[in-house]
């Protein structure tokens, strides 16, 4: 049977139908077939590829829910009883004795130790060891532990190790020990003096101490490293020294005193009275020599011997008593050497004071009188010694004031004070000292301790007084203390720590044939004042306070001029004291000495 194009699917004839490929039949004109043209493939971004891709399949697991909370329980109760058998074995053991402390050897009989062991179930079994050995049958067991004491023959200085061996409820012991020492001996302080400092420099002190220690300077705790060194920082250097005090375990004290010597500029000085400053030509005489450079400093008094305050104090006091008599202008003194590049020292009598002794007896305040056994004023320096009669109360036989007040010397402090705060360079505290006389019999109130150390004591205040206010402080000795410290209780070497320099009065005039080695000590200046300086150098010792002498430029038994003059400033050269104060009765000065250093 023959077949048409009708009978062939998607060939002419029968209902027509859109190809994949294009239209078949219809259409105007009707084309044979044709495959599709070939398009181009669109670009694809490569896949990035991290390795194989693995798959894993096995058999699951169904977990049973008892085993679960079975398993979690037995966890649980592991950790619960770890901590249990941990705090069961869990031993302490504390001592009411420090470790590391220590007794001193009177202390070892009264030593008891008690051990405290937590918690006391384990008392029993415990052992307790010194030095090694086993002593538990010879303590004193406690309920809570037990109470070790030294052995009847006492302990020899040193360290000791005591132990304790405490069982545990499982596993083993606890095992504890301390030391501690028996110790007779001192802490060693080594500090360095400080050499070099100025009124306003920063001051640090330090040093090493041989064992632990608690330590203080000046009262304030001062920390110490593990290796024994330690240093404290002042902001400007204190009055005098430093104190230290260290004090080890056992309580042994050792006191040391480190002294800072802060040295005043060199001083080449001319002393004059209040009157010969408000002379105009001693005053101008004075300054030339300033101008020259032969000098470069004043000494002017502002209380002299007869207590009479010479400027216009603004201390209390000083008005209360009638000590006032201005007789210059302070500050306009202290400008006027210092316009001239000078140096202003202010000279302060302290003690030596008819004024005060006088108004003092007068007005209930018979303590700031120096007395004798008798209650009576101590007879020496009244109004009839070279001073103006008084009419500021009732006359009275002396003039000495009680060195040991608080008053009296509060009073002197403070027109140092007011001196420094005005400007003076420096304060010159004159008759720092008792007076003349047997003091067998002299009644000093209110005095604690001896006369130098009283004296000592109130140089000390007043040099830290005149500190704060910038400006030095120096003492007057007098040239018989030098060769007899005792005599008026002035000591050099008691004085030099409390006090910025020391002034000799060592006129030659003043000493006997034979002293310092001098056959004839007026006519050999020189050699006199070098032997007088020595000799104050030798009792001042390793404190290095400078000495600055008060050299003697007027005529006695040997009639001095250039020559002698320059004489005593090259012997205090030679031994070392290049600073001075030329004292003038007449205030005239010699011209044309030079410096010798």
């Amino acid at each position: 049977m023959g077949s048409s194009l009708r009978d062939i699917p998607g060939a002419g004839g029968g209902k027509k139908k859109k190809g994949r490929l294009g239209k078949v039949g219809g259409g105007p004109a009707s084309q044979p077939w044709q495959p599709a043209p070939k398009v181009a493939p669109t670009a694809r971004a490569p896949r990035k590829r991290s390795g194989p891709a693995l798959r894993f399949q096995g058999p699951r697991f169904q977990v049973d829910r008892f085993n679960l909370v079975l398993g979690l329980a037995f966890a649980a109760l592991f950790v619960v009883g770890g901590i249990w058998l941990l705090r069961t074995n869990q031993v302490t053991v504390t001592s009411d004795f420090e470790d590391g402390g220590a007794v001193p050897s009177a202390q070892v009989s009264r030593l008891a130790i008690e051990l405290a062991i937590e918690p006391s179930s384990r008392v029993a079994g415990s052992t307790v060891s010194f030095e090694g050995t086993d002593v538990t049958a010879d303590v004193e067991t406690t309920d809570t532990g037990f109470i070790w004491t030294p052995p009847a023959g006492g302990l020899e200085e040193g360290t000791y190790e005591l132990a304790v061996e405490v069982p545990k409820a499982v596993f083993g012991s606890e095992s504890w020990s301390m030391t501690f020492g028996v110790d007779d001996t001192p802490p060693v302080l080594d500090v360095p003096t400080p050499e070099g400092v100025g009124i306003s420099d920063e001051l640090t002190v330090s040093g090493e101490v041989d064992e632990r220690v608690d330590l203080t300077a000046e009262g304030e705790a001062v920390p110490v490293d593990e290796d024994g060194r330690f240093s404290v920082t002042f902001a400007t250097p204190p009055a005098g020294a430093v104190d230290l005090i260290a004090v080890d375990p056992a309580g042994n004290l050792t006191a040391l005193t480190v002294p800072v010597t802060v040295a005043p500029p060199e001083t080449r000085a001319l002393y004059l009275s209040a009157d010969a400053w408000a002379d105009d030509d001693l005053r101008d005489g004075a300054l030339d020599l300033l101008d020259s450079g032969q000098a470069d400093s004043v000494v002017l008094d502002v209380k002299d011997e007869c207590g009479i305050v010479t400027h216009g104090s603004g201390v209390e006091l000083a008005g209360q008593v009638g000590a006032v008599d201005e007789r210059y202008d302070l500050e306009d003194a202290i400008a006027t050497v210092h316009d001239r590049g000078g140096q202003f020292i202010a000279r302060l009598v302290t003690f030596r004071d008819p004024l005060l002794a006088r108004w003092a007896w007068a007005n209930n305040h018979a303590d700031w009188v120096l007395q004798d056994t008798a209650n009576d004023p101590w007879p020496e320096y009244g109004d009839g010694e070279g001073c103006p009669e008084a009419t500021n109360a009732e006359p009275i036989i002396g003039g000495f004031t009680n060195f040991a007040s608080a008053d009296v010397q509060g009073y002197n402090i403070a027109l140092a004070e007011e001196a420094a705060a005005l400007g003076a360079d420096q304060v010159l505290v004159d008759d720092v000292r008792r007076p003349d006389g047997d003091a067998t019999y002299m009644l000093v109130p209110g005095r604690i301790g001896s006369n130098g150390e009283t004296l000592a004591d109130f140089l000390g205040q007043a040099q830290q007084a005149v500190r704060a206010e910038g400006a030095y402080l120096g003492a007057t000795v007098t040239g018989l203390s030098i060769q007899s410290p005792t005599e008026y209780d002035q000591d050099p070497a008691t004085m030099a720590p409390v006090v910025d320099y020391l002034s000799p009065e060592i006129y030659p005039e003043s000493f006997s044939a034979g002293a310092f080695g001098v056959a004839d000590p007026q006519s050999s200046p020189g050699a006199t004042i070098e032997g007088a300086v020595n000799a104050i150098n030798e009792q001042v010792g390793d404190l290095a306070t400078p000495i600055v002498p008060w050299l003697q430029d007027y005529s006695s038994a040997v009639t001095y001029g250039v020559v002698e003059v320059q004489a005593q400033v090259d012997g205090a050269a030679a031994a070392g004291a290049c600073s001075w104060i030329m004292s003038d009765v007449d205030f005239t000065y010699t011209t044309g000495i030079t410096p010798a250093c």
